[in-house]
């Protein structure tokens, strides 16, 4: 049986001791490796260090529980992560398990690289999509069937620098605040001859720009998969936002 490679957002070890069992018995589709004793090696591969001391604890508890299995977790510079994949995925040599980037899935998914897990959860007693907020399980939908499942999600929010603030007499920001006292306040904060400025504006999507968008109600990708720059409400966002370094110093 030919079995598709599973990209999960976080090692659900009750799938992988299900799935392990049907994709060894392709060996060009799976990295996973069954000794004469009956002892299986899965590959997991992350691309955060960071989080590879806690994802070993998981898999050091589900080996304890499944001793005939063991995890290699496998972690990747973000740099060469995508190249990796990119090549696992055109030898035919993936990692059994994988991170899978919410901006990849459908290029992975779509291509039928990876496995559908709406079987498996349907009748597992321990992943519910209910657990997750639907957004972002819809993320890892791919025409109705489910492709991955939530590691966790990024929060992005508004820093502020105390210091800044008090010696320039600024009460902190509040729910009050909106887009137009944000550049009133970073107008007031910033100060050219000290290199001193009051709102970072970087050209990044996730942690800059795309947050106005979606605040503003506009859109970076419809559902139809059409590109929403030319959405009237997405274009006021990234006028609003470049205005910080058009208005600046």
């Amino acid at each position: 049986m030919k079995m598709r490679k599973l990209g999960l957002g976080i090692l659900l070890f009750s799938f992988v001791l299900s799935l392990t069992a049907c994709s060894g018995k392709d060996k060009k589709q799976t990295e996973s490796s069954t000794t004469k004793d009956g002892q299986t090696t899965i590959s997991y591969a992350i691309w955060d260090s960071g989080q590879e001391p806690g994802i070993r604890k998981i898999a050091d508890k589900f080996e304890e529980k499944n001793p005939k299995i063991k995890v290699d977790i496998q972690v990747v510079s973000w740099d060469t992560y995508w190249t990796m994949l990119e090549a696992g995925a055109t030898g035919g040599s993936l990692p059994d398990t994988f991170w899978m980037h919410s901006n990849e899935i459908y290029r992975y998914g779509a291509n039928q690289m990876l496995l559908n897990l709406d079987d498996y959860i349907k009748s597992s007693k321990m992943v519910s999509l209910s657990h997750f907020p639907k957004d972002l399980t819809s993320i890892y939908a791919i025409k109705g069937h489910q492709y991955a499942i939530p590691k966790d999600f990024d929060t992005i929010g508004l820093w502020y620098n105390k210091k800044m603030f008090d010696e320039a007499g600024i009460k902190y920001p509040d729910e009050t605040w909106n887009w137009q006292t944000l550049k009133d306040n970073a107008k007031r904060l910033t100060n050219a001859d000290k290199h001193q400025y009051g709102f970072l504006a970087p050209l990044q999507n996730q942690s800059g720009y795309y947050n106005f968008v979606y605040q503003n109600g506009g859109t970076i990708i419809t559902k139809g998969k059409k590109s929403g720059y030319d959405d009237p409400k997405t274009v006021e966002a990234l006028k609003f936002y470049n205005s910080f370094v058009d208005e600046g110093p």
